[in-house]
């Protein structure tokens, strides 16, 4: 193969760049020259690189299981079944269980959003709206956002400053759906925060007013995902935690030292996750 023949690539692969990108198919891409940043090279893309990039994913929304994960077919065919009638376009997968969902539009990827707890084969998905920067990790699922409804909000405390303020006591504060923005719907404000397997689910507090006066709100979370007290995790119970059946294994095995049980404890996690 020569020079001019290397750069140009397959006859397939041009035909599919010209038929969908519509670009040169000799060259399509252009040098940028890298700077040198702490002795370390380094790339900087230009801020309207950075908008056109962003444009593509805007109305797409980033998933995974709580649990083991579900094979793509099943996902696909699932999403389409349920979610074409709001517009879903395309389901593509990444390697380690995160699925992303491609709408037509943002609102209907919002519509999406902002209905209540989705689940796939009776399996609890969760969904976050893509951002810039997103790293496909799940923490080993030590954060979950999920929607919440707070009851008896004064009315002043209706906007997205007052309601990040209010949301703030439960955890981190995402996002609120539409109806709770236009306040069209005052029996309770509906928001997605992102929980803490860490920390306590706060289901009641005091929100004290300028005055002094002290309101009581009250939190009811429309789903809750298993949690393990052993692993701080969520995504399977202290019952079927791998460190309880490592227990269980080496009460009996008095020569067994704590470093190696450690080791045994962190591959059966290792593992369990790695299927979430």
């Amino acid at each position: 193969m020569n020079f001019l023949n290397a750069l140009k690539g397959s006859d397939v692969d041009d035909n599919k760049g010209r038929m969908s990108l519509g670009m040169n198919p000799v060259r399509n891409l252009h040098f940028a020259p890298p700077t040198i940043t702490n002795g370390r090279v380094t790339v900087a893309p230009p801020l309207d690189v950075f908008e056109d990039g962003c444009e593509l994913w805007k109305s797409t929304l980033v998933g995974h299981f709580v649990g083991q994960k579900l094979l793509y077919p099943v996902v696909n065919s699932i999403a389409k079944r349920i979610w074409g009638s709001y517009g879903l376009s395309e389901v593509l997968s990444s390697d380690n269980g995160f699925f992303l969902f491609t709408f037509d539009s943002v609102d209907h990827a919002t519509n999406v959003l902002e209905r209540a707890s989705w689940h796939m084969a009776n399996k609890p998905l969760v969904l976050k709206r893509w951002q810039p920067n997103m790293q496909f990790l799940k923490d080993d699922l030590v954060r979950v956002p999920i929607w919440v409804k707070l009851y008896n909000v004064p009315l002043e405390y209706w906007t997205v400053k007052g309601l990040s303020c209010v949301a703030s006591a439960i955890r981190v504060p995402l996002h609120t759906d539409l109806t709770t923005l236009l306040r069209k719907r005052l029996s309770y404000a509906r928001v997605c925060v992102e929980i803490d397997a860490l920390k306590t689910l706060v289901k009641e507090y005091d929100l004290r007013c300028p005055n002094g006066l002290f309101i009581t709100i009250s939190a009811d979370y429309e789903w809750i995902p298993s949690r393990c007290n052993n692993c701080n995790v969520f995504g399977h119970t202290t019952t079927i935690c791998a460190t309880s059946k490592v227990d269980d294994i080496t009460n009996g095995v008095p020569l067994i030292s704590s470093r190696l049980k450690a080791v045994y404890c962190k591959g059966l996690v290792d593992r369990l996750t790695s299927k979430v």
